[in-house]
């Protein structure tokens, strides 16, 4: 098996991501749903990390596979087409409530978190698969 397998699952989240941002204006046309959308995407994100993380954990050595990997990689697409859908309703609600003078540093410390809570929790979920094992992390 190649390397450019883990390019094409990269790829397909992309797409996935992409047909979020598609379908989101349909989904967005009455500004009183936003909420509720962002609220339904942010409970469908946790379910599938949630159940990715389970089914990794919970899988016995022997039972994991392409079968169980294949179901990992779809739960990820679906959190994509989550995140697509999500995350340009979560830019308008941002743009239409922090007022023009601060909407930058507000933005910046946004992407700050994000990026900190990726880092430390790449490296945390590292740490935890050098020192236990790969599906605990």
């Amino acid at each position: 098996m190649s390397v450019s397998w883990k390019y094409e699952k990269y790829a397909k989240y992309a797409v996935s991501m992409i047909i979020g941002n598609a379908i989101v204006g349909r989904l967005s046309t009455d500004p009183s749903r936003r909420p509720a959308i962002l609220v339904v995407n942010s409970m469908v994100r946790a379910t599938t990390i949630l159940a990715a993380g389970l089914l990794g954990a919970l899988t016995p050595p022997e039972g994991r596979g392409v079968g169980v990997f294949s179901v990992v990689v779809l739960l990820y697409l679906i959190f994509g087409l989550s995140f697509g859908i999500s995350n340009p309703i979560c830019m308008a609600l941002v743009n239409r409530h922090i007022p023009s003078a601060r909407r930058a540093t507000v933005l910046s410390v946004d992407s700050l978190f994000n990026e900190g809570g990726g880092v430390v929790g790449q490296t945390g979920l590292g740490y935890l698969s050098r020192s236990v094992s790969i599906p605990a992390a």
